[in-house]
Parts: C-alpha cells; sequence; structure tokens
C-alpha cells in the first residue's frame, strides 16, 4: 500500500507545472449516485468503481490562474485516478500534445511504455498506453485526450497487466458535459 501512496505523490508531483503560487482547497463537485464525480467547472464526469476524494490546485502561470483537479480512490485492487488541467493558453495539435503528456507522464513514473495506441472520443483523438513500474512491479493504464483547453487524464496503478471489467468500467465512462 506504501508504494501506491508512493505513485500517487509521484503523479501529483508531475502535474504541476510551475513552481508559483500553489494553493489547493477543497473543489465543490456533484455527486450523482454513489460514485459519479461530475464538475461543471471541468466540463466532466465520470464513474469511479469506489469512493473517491478530490483536490483543485490554482497555479499561476504567465501571469494567469491555471486550476487543475486530482480526484483520487484507492482500494485492493488498485488506484484510481482522473488528472484534469485547464489550460490558461490556447491548445493546438492535441494529438501531438497528447503524445508528449504520455511520454512525460511515463518518464516521470520512470516506467516502460508496454504498449500504446489511440482512441477517440467524439471526434477527439487520444492516446491510450499500458506502462510498467519495474522497480514497484505495478501496471499503469493510462489515457489522456485534450479538448479545447482541457486536458484530461485518467488513471488505474494495479498488478494486473490485464483489464479488468472494473478499469474498463472506469477508462469508459469518462464524458464531456457538452
Amino acid at each position: 500500500m506504501k508504494k501506491i501512496f508512493f505513485l500517487i505523490a509521484l503523479i501529483s508531483i508531475a502535474q504541476l507545472h510551475s513552481f508559483a503560487n500553489i494553493s489547493v482547497r477543497p473543489l465543490p463537485v456533484s455527486y450523482i449516485g454513489e460514485y459519479i464525480y461530475k464538475s461543471v467547472d471541468f466540463n466532466v464526469s465520470i464513474a469511479f468503481p469506489l469512493v473517491f476524494e478530490e483536490s483543485l490546485e490554482d497555479t499561476e502561470v504567465e501571469g494567469k490562474i491555471q486550476k487543475s483537479v486530482e480526484v483520487v480512490g484507492n482500494d485492493s485492487s488498485g488506484t484510481y485516478l482522473l488528472l484534469i488541467t485547464k489550460h490558461v493558453m490556447d491548445l493546438e495539435d492535441h494529438l501531438n500534445l497528447a503524445i508528449e503528456s504520455m511520454d512525460e507522464f511515463a518518464t516521470t513514473l520512470q516506467s516502460e511504455i508496454k504498449s500504446q495506441k489511440s482512441f477517440t472520443y467524439k471526434s477527439h483523438e487520444g492516446k491510450e498506453a499500458l506502462l510498467y513500474l519495474e522497480k514497484q512491479k505495478y501496471y499503469v493504464h493510462y489515457r489522456v485526450i485534450l479538448i479545447g483547453n482541457f486536458q484530461y487524464q485518467t488513471v488505474v496503478i494495479t498488478q494486473n497487466q490485464q483489464k479488468s471489467e472494473k478499469i474498463d468500467n472506469f477508462l469508459n465512462s469518462f464524458k464531456t458535459l457538452d
């Protein structure tokens, strides 16, 4: 369990894009049913398979406030994460930015990319990868997609290489609210 908490901390650090004025506070969210996370501010909903917690970070980037949210749930089967950044700059070439995000994520975790493929959501193309953390003996099921100025990352850290129905349901439940 200590390894999973270490990984969560590492992932959280990876999400910080600058060291300027960072504040963390509870994020007002809507709950639909028992474990559905929904945020109008981040234009998203997703079904977690377990109880989750969320935190909001405001980071100053080029004189503007960039908002990020981290939503995480843990149980004996693994760690489930939703990471979202609402970028302050206009983003172009979303697929290449998704590839860069995936590569940076893998590098930050010091993991090996075992497989990767593209996926499509509402005509937007994203990247999906299976990462392996050799030291910790964990697999990371990772997806990233950029839509408008939002960067959405869904992550599951588990000891199983194969995606279970629980993991598939979590990853496939991602929806934008538009």
